[in-house]
Parts: structure tokens; C-alpha cells; sequence
């Protein structure tokens, strides 16, 4: 992706991510405030307005005790009609006549009956209060069948004998908490969407410094993870080289051991003239030359395969017949061997171009037809056979002769692994062969491969 696109889908996602946070955060408040507001709000209201009809009562108990203090009246009035409370007042005069002393608010005392309530209203739902003179009652309206809170009360002031009644209806404070909660749902609605685009631009200004420093950190860590992956190859190669080459000198010195005990021990013959004779001379001489070339051929094979194997030795493709070069090199093994010689089959093409580093390729030849010349039974068939197969060929080498034990088919690859260690011996293998094989095949980009057959064992190199 585009390293612009990148960091816009960044900085979109982080946009994205506080508005939805800042919007979870404010519908969680608004939610619970009206969870307060609905399971709440109406108690603590009818608590305050239960106050306010304490207040109004005794405003009224005064106006009785002075029904001539009209500020006081302006007052009650005042109260009466900002809290939504219907207050009466009344006595009766020398003949029993009710006269109405004071009256505010929307409800009127429904007067008659009793002292302290009115004989037609139903009897109370909740007593919130009840003394001597007053009392303080839930009741549902039989009219509307709508509850409404009343107080009742007798007081006698002079000898005379006032009554009062206070009606707050319910509806009322139901209404305001319905009226609070719509109110609180339609600001916060407002409130949340401006917030959101508030929040969702004012972000982007705020995070683009955070965005430069988080993408410069982003790169900054992967040239680290680079640079680092890099120092892990290093070190890994140092050590894989370290190791083989501690693998070679060990292999070395295990492989010249036996050359050198004989060299050492033939000279020393020679130097305290064990061999009086001519021909014990020659024959010892002719051992230490032979051991030494031995020594000298698989040290330079030693170092060969280190090359190939460090990636350090320099591959030269070129376009060559492959059959041409069979052909030349079985010539030459034609001539090996001792005793009763095998019998040579090739089964090739006029011509078989192919491309490939023609010395590497010649390299694993020559270890494979010297494996089948040292390997094939006296007298028996070596068949080379090569043909085309997709962009390059295939080579099989079989000789007749004993089968490699199956729990060795993968060793064989191994530097200095012989199947049989006395017989190698004797026609001086060194068990590297296999390893050069291999070593050159990869290095070319090809593959190896062997196979146990019915009389015998076959070689294969793909190019």
C-alpha cells in the first residue's frame, strides 16, 4: 500500500477510535442520568414538594393568626402558584355560614364532612404525616382517578375555629419529571453530536504530530528489524563457517593420521636400514610417495568442497553438449580398474545441450563413474544414460553390485562417511566423493539423488 494511503488510514482509524469513545463515554452519562432521573427524580421531587406543602401549611397557620398581614397573603399566593399547590381556607360565621378566608392555586377544597377530610373523598392510599389538627394523605381523585396529595387540617385560633385544606395533584410532579427527562434526552442529543464533530476534527489536528512521529517510528523500527536480521545472518554464517571449518580440520586430521603413521613408519625403516635390499627399498620408497600423493589429493579435495560449501568458490555458466562430455569422460574410465572390466552401456542422445558450469558438472561425473568403477561387481554393467527433461536433463550412473543398507541412503552425502571403511581403503576413497557431489549440485542449482535397484544401485543428477 501506498505509504500516503497508509498513514491516512491511520489517522483515520485514530479519529475514528476517540469519536467512538468520546460518543460511548457521553451516551454511558446521558443513559445513567436518565436511569437517575427516571427511577429517582420523581422521589426526590415529591420529597421537595412534601417541604413546600410544610411551608404553605404553616404560611396558612399564620394567616390565621393574622388575617390581616396582606404581604404575607402575596407571599402564600406567590408559593401557592410556583409550586403548583391549591390552598383554601375558611371558617364559619355566627350562623354556620362558610366563609372563604383565603384561596390560591388551581384545586379547590372539595369542603364538607369531616373536621379533618371531606366525607365524599375515598379513603387515604399512604399517610405521609397525621398530628392532632392536620394530615398529610396519598389519594386517588375519584373524577379523574388520578392520585393527589392532600393535607387537611382544623386549627382554633381565638375561639374560633378555622379549616384548611392543600391539594397537590401528582400528575403535576410526574409531568415535570416527564418534562426533566425529555428536556435532558433532546441537550444531550445536541450536545453528543456537537461533541462528536468536535472531537472527530479537533482529533486530526492533535494526532497528525503523532501520526509523523509514530509512522518515522514505524520505519525507524523496521530498518532496526532489518539491520538486525541482517547481523542475525552474519553471525549465523560466521558460525556455520566457524563450525565447518572446525569439522574440516578435524576431519583432516583424522584422515591423515593413518597416511602419516605409514609415511612415518616406512621412513623410519628406510633410516635404520631396514631394507638391505634394493627391491624393499623401492617398495617402501614407492609406499611413502603413495601415501603422501594420497594425503596431497585429499587435502586439495578438502579444500575444493570448503569452497563450494562456503558459497565462496565463483560459478561459470556456459552452453555445452552434455552428451559430448559423457561420452569423453566414460572414455577415460574405460581404461581403470583391475582384473576382469565392466561392461559399459551409455544410452544418449546425438547431442544434449544444456546450461550449466560444465567444470562442476564434469566434477560430479567423475565421482560418480569412480564410485561405480569402485563399487560395480567383477565384470558386471555400468549403464550412463542421459536425456532431456524440461529446461535442463537428467543423468543416472548404475552399476551392478551390493545395495547401500537403507539406514545409509542419506549419509552417504556426509564428508568422510564410507559404507564399507576396509574396502574404501583398498582403492583409496577417502568417503568425500559423495560430498563434492553434493556440494557442487547445489552450488549449480541442481539436484542429487540415489536409488537401491534390483542388481544394483543408481546415481541421479538433475541438471
Amino acid at each position: 500500500m501506498h505509504e500516503e494511503e497508509r498513514e491516512q488510514r491511520k489517522g483515520l482509524s485514530f479519529r475514528a477510535k476517540n469519536t467512538l469513545v468520546f460518543v460511548g463515554l457521553f451516551v454511558l452519562l446521558i443513559g445513567s442520568l436518565w436511569l437517575i432521573n427516571r427511577f429517582m427524580l420523581q422521589k426526590y421531587y415529591l420529597k421537595h414538594q412534601l417541604e413546600d406543602l410544610e411551608n404553605v401549611r404553616l404560611m396558612l397557620e399564620k394567616l390565621i393568626q393574622d388575617s390581616s398581614d396582606e404581604e404575607l397573603r402575596l407571599e402564600l399566593t406567590r408559593k401557592c402558584e410556583s409550586s403548583g399547590i391549591a390552598a383554601s381556607l375558611k371558617r364559619e360565621d355566627a350562623q354556620g355560614v362558610p366563609v372563604i378566608l383565603f384561596m390560591a392555586g388551581g384545586e379547590r377544597a372539595p369542603w364538607g364532612g369531616g373536621k379533618t377530610r371531606s366525607g365524599m373523598n375515598p379513603p387515604p392510599q399512604t399517610i405521609y404525616k397525621e398530628t392532632d389538627h392536620y394530615i398529610v394523605t396519598l389519594i386517588q381523585d375519584p373524577f379523574t382517578k388520578t392520585d393527589k396529595i392532600e393535607c387537611q387540617g382544623v386549627l382554633t385560633e381565638k375561639g374560633e375555629e378555622y379549616e384548611y385544606f392543600l391539594g397537590l395533584p401528582m400528575a403535576h410532579i410526574a409531568e415535570n419529571v416527564s418534562i426533566s427527562n425529555r428536556f435532558l434526552l433532546i441537550i444531550g442529543s445536541v450536545i453528543l453530536v456537537l461533541g462528536a464533530l468536535l472531537v472527530f476534527f479537533f482529533t486530526d489536528r492533535m494526532s497528525r504530530p503523532m501520526e509523523t512521529m509514530s509512522t518515522t517510528l514505524d520505519a525507524t523500527v523496521e530498518d532496526l528489524k532489518r539491520a538486525n536480521l541482517a547481523l542475525e545472518e552474519d553471525v549465523r554464517k560466521k558460525e556455520e563457517e566457524n563450525q565447518r571449518r572446525k569439522e574440516l580440520l578435524a576431519n583432516i586430521s583424522h584422515e591423515l593420521k593413518t597416511p602419516i603413521a605409514l609415511v612415518q613408519g616406512y621412513a623410519e625403516g628406510l633410516r635404520d636400514g631396514l631394507c638391505e635390499d634394493e627391491e624393499s627399498r623401492i617398495r617402501y620408497s614407492d609406499t611413502i610417495a603413495d601415501e603422501a600423493e594420497r594425503m596431497n589429493r585429499l587435502v586439495r579435495v578438502l579444500l575444493s568442497l570448503d569452497e563450494m560449501e562456503s558459497g565462496q568458490m565463483e560459478i561459470e555458466k556456459s552452453r555445452f553438449d552434455l552428451a559430448e562430455v559423457i561420452r569423453g569422460m566414460t572414455e577415460t574410465f574405460r581404461l581403470k580398474g583391475k582384473g576382469q572390466p565392466p561392461r559399459w552401456e551409455l544410452v544418449l542422445p546425438d547431442a544434449l545441450p544444456v546450461e550449466s558450469d560444465e567444470l562442476m558438472v564434469e566434477q560430479i561425473l567423475q565421482n560418480y563413474l569412480s564410485n561405480a568403477v569402485n563399487h560395480v561387481t567383477e565384470g558386471g554393467l555400468i549403464r550412463v544414460s542421459a536425456a532431456p527433461e524440461g529446461e535442463g536433463a537428467r543423468i543416472e550412473v548404475f552399476n551392478e553390485g551390493k545395495p547401500i543398507p537403507e539406514e545409509a541412503l542419506d549419509r552417504i552425502w556426509n564428508k568422510f562417511y564410507k559404507v564399507d571403511k576396509a574396502r574404501t581403503r583398498s582403492y583409496g576413497g577417502s568417503g568425500i566423493g559423495l560430498s563434492v557431489v553434493k556440494a557442487a549440485t547445489e552450488l549449480i542449482g541442481g539436484s542429487y539423488g540415489v536409488e537401491n535397484r534390483e542388481n544394483g544401485v543408481c546415481f541421479t543428477l538433475r541438471l
